[in-house]
């Protein structure tokens, strides 16, 4: 099935969209189930469709600002699986913050969330110009850190016992990476081949 929507960032197995209302349903699906959540910023939270309808409007509305990029991750048959967001981009700084989930469990441990992270740090290096890119990870989830390490990211420090989930604190690693260490650039070897035919 073909995309309606307009491509922001094209990958291998994933494009990069804005988000759309009609895509409300599935959030709902993923932010209501606890083994999806517990590895969002999400976790302690609990949100009615209100809130997400709210979430979905103030999103559209920052990506389309500039403030903060939030956009869908669907696959090349145009099944949305995830969300990927820079937020708190700062201009003198020239830094942002990283997040992304992958909902749709039958994807994870795939490579998808590693194509759609590759993808938005392409775009905030190269596009948006910006210096470093930042996130941070709950201790217990291995499969997010293998990942966040694979394209680059590097661990800078640790918030103690800062995230409570199931009746347990956990740390929150902290991560970050520089534009000098970001090494697979799509957008950069597009414009050199280009300037190569010119």
């Amino acid at each position: 099935m073909k995309s309606s929507r307009p491509v922001k960032l094209q990958g291998k197995r994933v494009n990069l969209c804005p988000l759309d209302e009609k895509d409300l349903h599935i959030f709902h699906k993923w932010i209501t189930d606890l083994e999806v959540t517990k590895t969002t910023v999400s976790s302690s939270k609990i949100f009615t469709v209100v809130d997400e309808l709210q979430w979905l409007k103030d999103a559209k509305s920052k990506t389309k600002e500039g403030t903060s990029f939030t956009l869908a991750i669907l696959t090349k048959q145009a099944q949305l699986i995830g969300i990927s967001t820079l937020r708190n981009t700062e201009d003198v700084n020239r830094k942002a913050e990283f997040g992304i989930v992958i909902g749709e469990k039958a994807y994870w441990s795939k490579g998808y969330g590693r194509e759609a992270t590759t993808l938005m740090l392409d775009f905030a290096f190269n596009v948006l110009n910006l210096h470093s890119v930042s996130l941070g990870v709950y201790s217990y989830n291995m499969r997010a850190l293998r990942a966040y390490q694979a394209v680059g990211f590097r661990k800078t420090g640790l918030l103690r016992e800062a995230h409570f989930w199931g009746g347990t604190y956990y740390d929150i690693i902290q991560m970050d990476i520089l534009a000098q260490e970001f090494k697979n650039s799509k957008i950069k070897n597009f414009i050199l081949e280009s300037q190569k035919t010119v």
